[in-house]
């Protein structure tokens, strides 16, 4: 998904214009989830990156992407864009060297 979210609306306040967004992001993820996985994969992982624009991306785990979207709207800007990429994965458990 690559898309540019906007954080303010005329008929929308900002703060519940902001949880739409991130209910839609939390959506597109979970649908990505429910994907059937190649036989060798164990899990579908995310590349996300997150900025004001195309040019100003930068990469985040998929777990910092709600913490980053209350940043940009505090921050009072009106948009920002999003690309997340689903990559399916294999578990590789650690071993003992690992820890360390």
């Amino acid at each position: 998904m690559k898309k540019k979210f906007q954080l303010q609306s005329d008929k929308i306040a900002p703060e519940r214009q902001v949880e739409l967004v991130k209910h839609q992001i939390k959506k597109y993820m979970a649908r990505e989830r429910r994907k059937p996985l190649p036989k060798e994969y164990n899990y579908w992982g995310f590349t996300c990156k997150l900025g004001l624009d195309e040019e100003s991306l930068k990469e985040l785990h998929a777990n910092e992407i709600r913490r980053e979207i209350d940043k940009i709207a505090a921050q009072g800007k009106d948009s920002f864009f999003i690309e997340i990429n689903s990559v399916a994965e294999k578990f590789k458990p650690k071993s003992a060297t690992d820890e360390l």
